[in-house]
């Protein structure tokens, strides 16, 4: 026996930690005991002999006296019995739930509980338009959290928080958004039981349809629900569990308020506008609830039905049902959940009581439907029940006799007469002993259900349809082994052929291990187990094919696949043919379903006609899949035993792939190793064909000795960058490479085997391959060039790549080329910046040109004697020169300043053209095949770089572009400014090596040596030296090039400096007599020299300016003091500093002076020294 105390049980709820102690106590002292009580059972049983009298008869309970035990002793919660088939039994004293949570009271008794409980929600709000205003106030009672945070789910996901929410009864909280499930969360803590309450501002969206609609998604409380309708005229209905509560009553302002109550949960208020018309039909929608009890075929089937009517339109007065035929009507049918009974009212009885003259009407119309249809009963609703949506329930019972597989019951629901949607749920529950079968319809599907296990009491179907017209033949079978068959067909056409390939399925017991099939005038070619690969025999019986079968004796299942073919006349565009079906020659076999998958993977593409067709349907909306080897498009027979013809049309498909692609591209020798590797996928079968394009480089034209070619030209001008010079033809084509030959052909594999590459015309292949398919192949194509120049460091070389000529080819990812030198040769792209990695988002239809230039790798050290470098500023464009005399080394590398932009190079080596390559900002010039081994030649190198930079016209600081390396011995910079520029300012650390002459009135600075000497002093030839262009030369020496710098002004700016200061100067010695003072002069003698000592180039030019300018000075003052009078004769008297003497004023007090008094003869007047003088005063009288 088991035992268990009541006074335990509560200790054990009291502490948590004694619960789990205690569980683990129990279970073991549940197993020890279970043991004891099967031991002493069979003990009693075999070894000890009781009296009939003292023992219980099994199948009984014990006496009432064992229960009803006064002493303190713990009570039998359990008995051990002993059945008659000599089995124990534990039969506990409490319910099977308090049994399983008293044996897991461990995992339980966290889940059991929460810390909190909903007491009640209401919400209050208005509609305006398409939006509703609401306020959320709910109750809550929470616990002791002990510490801990926890989260009270409020659901509301559709809501939209207008302010944060007020929260009173708790300190500390928090809200949250989680999920579309959880809605928001209220994060809580407290230490004690709280009673709180929660207000919140939130807003909704109101649907627009043909009723508008709020929705609610709240938690399981009981909820009240106020909202204010902005108009006056309208029908409210709730959509939700069913136990939803509506009240509306009109409120001022044409406005109505709907009152909810309901238990909380998801639901939706709608309401729409009544509007009436002549014709007062109403608009119905219904779902349909329907339970039937089917327990054997003798007995009738009793159908349960709730119908949820909706009128669109209004309140429901009354309507019409469909009941199947010959049913009866048991009860009285109620209305929802007021129980208000109604009745079914027949043809006499709706003749007598009329609802009105439209249902007369409808009625009349309905007499004339087919009496198979069933019966017709009209439900009149009472007055005070008129609502728009409505619950009807009542009881059928089903006249089904003698059902079979040749005579099912046609099922038909209860449908509502001129509903305009009716849709619902079918449960079909049978007895343990019988099977329920049915043939498949339309508008109407079987759905998943958990039945209930072989050997119960009962089995559960579950249906669904979209529409109440449909009729469901189902019959009952016993419960007994039959065979279960499914079929899956797929067919294929390809070549005017049809094959198709059907896998039968078969399960359960066959009763003679034969199965028919009609094979609708296929050539059966084949007929094997699918498991085994043993072929099956099968002999002709009449018009059907029977092969024989055995049914696995482990799984008690077996696999058929049946191969067949026929030809296709297409002569007429229609092609029309049956389908091969398993044939049911008796009950025990049931097809449960067939299927056809239409593979199109060929270029022709089969086009099904559904409505041609015949017992074929399409399987949802997802049919029709494209996959990467074929378009599958999948067809359901109507009835899996039935035949299906299939009528359609053939249509060509042009071919289309998807290809990703990589490329290399690499030099091995004097030869370019080209190597693609393509990945096709094909939908389609290419039939061993796949058309291709290989671009081929544009033809050399042929040019007379001595003169260049243009193509040529434009390659050089694109490598190096420089302006063309004279190249011949023959070394033009030695230098670029133009004149190599490319008739090499392609080697293609696909998957690894050999394939044919066929010439068409001009630029058009053809791949042939039996490997040319469906689904996804590797193509490889190699291809081995010879160089175009092998003697020369640098050339253009151009490859073409192949591409499929088809219209559509999707490209997955980037194309990419990654090109590959060797040890002396670098190969990369064109572009101004190199790259040996090129990305592309498409095929290149057009040849790739690719750079070849000599690898640098300096392994000796050069050394740079002497150097000349020549700038020469331009507007707009900036022109470098270094002639330089280097020994050893590999190669000559100058630097570029960071950010240089395209540039223009040219180079010369010991008077011979060479190539230059450029590696980011550096230039850099070959040696290596220009010198000996081993011998430290000195060459002469003349490198030209022109560089689009613009310069300011007025004033700029000049430095060299070019960075030479570090070591050289001395450096010559000559510079050529433009005829209006002026050299102001040289870098202290350079040396003029100028001298300043006389040129008629002004000095110039020449330089010290000429070009020719230049070219003399660092060995290189008269040639290096263009002629000069037209402006100053100014030639400077130094080692130390990074600080070489000199400042241009123009010839305005420096007029304008020095013309503005002596101007200025003698502006102030004029008309402000404090500056003529002798320290003026000081001043200006300081700064003078000053300048002369910072910028004595700068000095030299200010003082001719100047000299021109106090020239001009002069003259002005000159012509001032021949055109004004003057008081006195000094130059700087200003005519306002003498007093003006008049007759009428008093002549000035005289003074004694010590100066010799000498006569001044009296001025002829002048026009320019008349003077008005005023008027004599008149004497008084």
């Amino acid at each position: 026996m088991l035992i268990f105390s009541s006074a335990n049980i509560r200790a054990f709820r009291s502490n948590r930690r004694l619960r789990r102690v205690a569980a683990c106590a129990m279970n073991g002292w549940m197993m020890m005991m279970q043991s004891w009580m099967f031991g002493i059972a069979m003990f009693l049983i075999v070894g000890i002999a009781v009296p009939p009298s003292h023992a219980q008869p099994p199948g009984t309970l014990p006496p009432d006296q064992i229960f009803q035990r006064t002493d303190e002793s713990l009570p039998i919660r359990a008995f051990m019995f002993l059945t008659e088939a000599e089995n124990n039994v534990l039969m506990p004293g409490v319910t099977w739930e308090e049994y399983e949570r008293r044996m897991n009271l461990d995992s339980d008794s966290e889940g059991l509980q929460q810390p909190f409980s909903y007491q009640s929600l209401a919400i209050t709000g208005v509609t305006e338009d398409s939006r509703a205003e609401l306020e959320v106030t709910m109750k809550l009672s929470i616990e002791s959290t002990k510490d801990r945070w926890i989260k009270i789910p409020l659901g509301m996901a559709n809501f939209h928080r207008l302010a944060p929410p007020d929260v009173s009864g708790i300190d500390e909280y928090s809200m949250s958004f989680e999920s579309e499930s959880l809605g928001y969360v209220l994060h809580v803590k407290t230490a004690a039981v709280e009673d709180a309450m929660v207000r919140i501002q939130m807003s909704s969206s109101v649907q627009m349809h043909s009723l508008k609609s709020v929705e609610f998604r709240l938690p399981d409380v009981p909820s009240q629900v106020q909202l204010t309708i902005d108009d006056g005229n309208v029908d409210g209905d709730v959509l939700g569990r069913g136990d939803e509560t509506l009240r509306s009553s009109p409120k001022t302002g044409n406005k109505t308020e709907f009152a909810i109550e309901s238990g909380g949960g998801n639901f939706a208020v709608r309401w729409g506008e009544i509007r009436r018309s002549a014709d007062d039909a109403p608009l119905l929608e219904v779902d349909s609830r329907i339970d039937v009890r089917w327990d054997s075929p003798q007995d009738q089937p009793i159908m349960s039905v709730r119908l949820t009517i909706r009128n669109a339109k209004g309140s429901i007065e009354g309507f019409q049902l469909r009941l199947p035929k010959n049913s009866v009507v048991l009860d009285t049918p109620r209305l929802g959940t007021s129980g208000q009974t109604i009745e079914f009212l027949e043809q006499d009885d709706l003749s007598r009581n009329s609802v009105g003259g439209n249902r007369k009407g409808e009625t009349d119309r309905n007499n004339r439907d087919d009496d198979l249809a069933g019966e017709l009963r009209t439900v009149v609703i009472p007055e005070e029940e008129h609502q728009q949506r409505i619950e009807l329930n009542f009881d059928l019972q089903l006249a089904a006799d003698a059902t079979s597989p040749s005579s099912p019951l046609g099922f038909r629901a209860v449908e509502v007469v001129g509903s305009l949607r009716h849709r619902g749920e079918l449960t079909i529950q049978t007895s343990g002993d019988y099977r329920l079968r049915w043939r498949t319809r339309a508008w109407v599907r079987s759905e998943s259900s958990e039945s209930a296990e072989e050997g119960l009491s009962s089995r559960l179907y579950r249906f669904r349809f979209d529409r109440a017209s449909f009729e469901l033949p189902i019959w009952l079978s016993a419960k007994e082994r039959q065979t279960r068959v499914t079929s899956a067909s797929e067919l294929t056409i390809h070549e005017g052929v049809a094959s198709i390939v059907m896998d039968v399925q078969v399960s359960g017991q066959a009763t003679d291990g034969r199965l028919q099939i009609d094979d609708a005038s296929w050539n059966i070619s084949s007929i094997e187990n699918v498991e085994t690969g043993e072929p099956l025999e099968s002999f002709r019986s009449d018009a059907l094919r029977t092969i024989d079968f055995s049914l696995d004796a482990g799984e008690g299942s077996s696999s058929i696949r049946i191969r067949a073919q026929r030809l296709i006349d297409d002569e007429t565009g229609n092609i029309e043919f049956a389908i091969p079906r398993v044939v049911a020659d008796d009950e025990s076999l049931s097809i449960q379903n067939a299927t056809l998958n239409l593979i199109s993977s060929g270029r022709t593409m089969l086009v099904v006609d559904l409505e041609r067709s015949e017992g074929l349907t399409r399987i949802g909306s997802s049919s029709n899949e494209t996959t990467n080897t074929s378009t599958i498009s999948t067809f359901r027979m109507l009835s899996p035993d039935g035949a299906a013809t299939l009528v359609g049309n053939l249509v060509d498909q042009p071919p289309r792939i998807t290809l990703s692609s990589d490329a290399t591209i690499e030099l091995d020798g004097d030869q370019l190793r080209s190597t693609v590797d393509w990945m096709v996928t094909s939908p389609l079968d290419l039939e061993g064909r796949l058309p291709i394009r290989i671009a081929k480089p544009a033809a050399v034209p042929t040019t007379r000795p001595g003169e260049i070619a243009s193509a040529a030209l434009t390659d050089v001008a694109n490598a190096i960058g420089s302006p063309s010079t004279g190249f011949s033809a023959g070394e033009l084509g030695r230098f670029d490479g133009l004149l190599a030959s490319q008739n090499e052909p392609w080697v293609v594999t696909v998957d690894g085997v050999p394939a044919t590459l066929r010439a068409l015309d001009d630029d058009r292949y053809e791949l042939i391959s039996e490997r040319l398919s469906l689904g996804t192949m590797a193509i490889r194509w190699r291809l081995s060039q010879s160089r175009r120049s092998s003697s020369v460091q640098r050339s253009i070389e151009t490859v073409s790549l192949p591409r499929p000529n088809i219209a559509d080819v999707t490209v997955r990812g980037n194309v990419r080329v990654n090109l590959r030198g060797n040890q002396q040769f670098d190969l990369t792209s064109t572009d101004s910046v190199p790259a040996s990695t090129l990305d592309f988002d498409s095929l290149p239809r057009d040849p790739l040109r690719l750079r070849l230039q000599t690898r640098v790798t300096a392994t000796d050290e050069i050394s740079i004697h002497q150097a000349l470098l020549r700038t020469i500023v331009g507007r707009s464009t900036r022109q470098e020169q270094v002639i330089a005399r280097l020994q050893g080394g590999d190669s000559f590398q100058v630097e570029l300043p960071a950010g240089t932009p395209d540039v223009s190079v040219e180079a010369m080596l010991d008077d011979v053209r060479v190539p230059v390559q450029r590696q980011g900002n550096a230039l850099i010039i070959p040696l290596a095949g220009h010198q000996q081994a081993g011998d430290q030649q000195v060459h002469v190198v003349d490198l030209r770089v022109w560089i689009a930079l613009p310069t300011s016209s007025s004033f700029a600081s000049i430095r060299p572009m070019i960075k030479l390396p570090i070591g050289v011995g001395r450096v010559y910079w000559q510079i050529i400014a433009p005829t209006d520029g002026h050299v102001v300012w040289a870098s202290p650390t350079v040396g003029r090596s100028m001298t300043w002459q006389f040129d008629r009135w002004r000095l110039s600075r020449e330089p010290s040596h000429s070009n020719a000497a230049l070219a003399a002093i660092i060995g290189a030839s008269a040639d290096s030296f263009d002629e000069t262009p037209p402006g100053n030369s100014y030639l400077y020496v130094g080692s130390d090039l990074p600080s070489f710098e000199v400042v241009i002004a123009s010839r305005t700016i420096l007029w304008i400096c020095v013309g503005s200061f002596v101007l200025l100067l003698a502006v102030l010695l004029t008309h402000i007599p404090k500056t003529r003072h002798p320290l003026t002069a000081v001043v200006v003698a300081v700064l003078f020299a000053g300048l002369l000592a910072v910028a004595p180039d700068a000095a030299v030019l200010a003082g001719q300016l100047g000299m021109i300018s106090l020239v001009l000075v002069i003259v002005m003052i000159t012509i001032r003091s021949l055109i004004t009078p003057s008081g006195g004769n000094r130059v700087f008297t200003s005519p306002s500093s003498a007093p003006l003497v008049t007759p009428a004023s008093p002549a000035p007090p005289s003074h004694p002076s010590t100066r010799t008094v000498k006569p001044i003869s009296p001025e002829t007047p002048s026009i320019a020294s008349t003077q008005a003088l005023p008027k004599p005063t008149e004497a008084s009288p």
